[in-house]
């Protein structure tokens, strides 16, 4: 219901600023861009339906909104999986809240920068203080959790980047710290203990759920935007890895995601 309601807040200043052409914004049958300020539409075969998540992402990028990206992916990968995969682990306080203060901080920053509104004003009380006291302990905690990842030896950025995504496949959560023993090690041999279920996962496993994400999210092999959700900076191509088989070969920046493998030409060795 949060994550609905958030969409339904984006959509609603996308209506406002095209409130004298029609909401056309909003629409999925017009195509648009902004030229010298001023808005050109170019029209498309009718489809009848709304923008989506990504059509929404897109929009704020024409018109230079910028909001917090990858805390739109968290929250919509969760409700993706609590919606479709129901797992009772899921609903756990300490899983569901992060989801919570990501929903209520996006709502709150979007109102405020964007829609130049007091949130105060419209947050029941009781709202607003779910927030308050919880929003420290769940920075505080990805704050630890991204200082022991940085820690760790990774066979590229990207990879790094793209471990944002991953999630614990008996809970959901996203708080994924390296186990003991783990903590300075290269990344691809490092196991992590799930804070809130307290299992312990392998880093290929973690990679490969993320990377297995992304091939069932991509319409072709070539990816622009990582499984062409909302997230910014992100471009990769996976294909087969020669040395783990894995669909987690990325010719972008010439890494395997998952066993770390960094490719050459066996003719030419580049």
């Amino acid at each position: 219901n949060l994550f609905c309601g958030l969409l339904l807040l984006y959509k609603s200043h996308l209506a406002q600023v095209s409130k004298d052409q029609g909401c056309f914004i909003v629409r999925g049958d017009l195509d648009w861009e902004v030229v010298d300020g001023k808005i050109e539409v170019r029209p498309l075969d009718p489809n009848k339906k709304t923008l989506d998540v990504i059509g929404i992402g897109n929009a704020f990028r024409k018109l230079g909104v910028v909001i917090d990206y990858d805390a739109v992916e968290r929250v919509k990968r969760y409700r993706n999986q609590t919606e479709h995969l129901f797992d009772p682990k899921a609903t756990d306080v300490s899983v569901v809240m992060p989801c919570v203060i990501d929903c209520l901080k996006l709502v709150r920053d979007f109102m405020t920068s964007v829609m130049r509104m007091h949130p105060e004003t419209f947050f029941d009380e009781k709202v607003l203080k779910v927030l308050v006291d919880n929003e420290g302990v769940v920075e505080k905690e990805r704050e630890e959790r991204n200082g022991l990842l940085d820690g760790l030896s990774w066979p590229h950025a990207i990879a790094r980047s793209l471990f944002e995504r991953a999630t614990c496949p008996h809970c959901h959560s996203e708080m994924l710290f390296p186990a003991s023993g783990s903590e300075k090690s290269d990344v691809t041999e490092a196991v992590f203990t799930c804070r809130c279920c307290s299992e312990q996962v392998t880093y290929e496993t973690l990679m490969q759920y993320v990377t297995d994400d992304i091939w069932e999210g991509a319409v072709s092999s070539s990816l622009s935007s990582v499984s062409s959700d909302l997230s910014e900076g992100i471009d990769v191509s996976l294909w087969e890895c020669p040395e783990c088989s894995s669909m987690s070969f990325d010719t972008v920046h010439n890494v395997c995601l998952v066993c770390g493998h960094k490719g050459s030409c066996d003719r030419c060795e580049s």
